[in-house]
């Protein structure tokens, strides 16, 4: 491994700021922002060829794509942790609300 990528591996899991991503670290089942212009890919295969290129075969909302990259465009690219899109921080009281009405049944519409 080079030294640059051991120090972004390093201040990654310092700060849990992505800086980048190790080529090395673009393998199957990697989740990767920037990869694909559609949203977040997940990287199913990776070939080499030679030392400074990948075929990468990935994932995004169910459509496959192949992207050849190149040592250096992982710069571009951000590692996904695998788990929640989305977060449930919402206020608990509106969703309090919004259950009570709905089974109040004041949301339906009259027949």
């Amino acid at each position: 491994m080079r030294p640059l990528e051991l120090w972004r591996i390093h201040y990654r899991d310092r700060v849990g700021v992505s800086v980048g991503v190790a080529f090395e670290e673009l393998k199957p089942g990697a989740r990767v922002k920037g990869l694909d212009a559609g949203g977040i890919a997940e990287v199913v295969q990776a070939a080499k060829f030679g030392a400074d290129a990948l075929n990468l075969v990935y994932r995004v909302d169910g459509r496959v794509g192949e992207r050849l990259v190149f040592r250096g465009e992982e710069n571009a690219f951000e590692l996904v942790a695998a788990g929640q899109v989305f977060g449930f921080d919402a206020d608990g009281g509106l969703l309090r609300l919004a259950t009570a009405r709905t089974r109040s049944g004041r949301d339906r519409p009259s027949s």
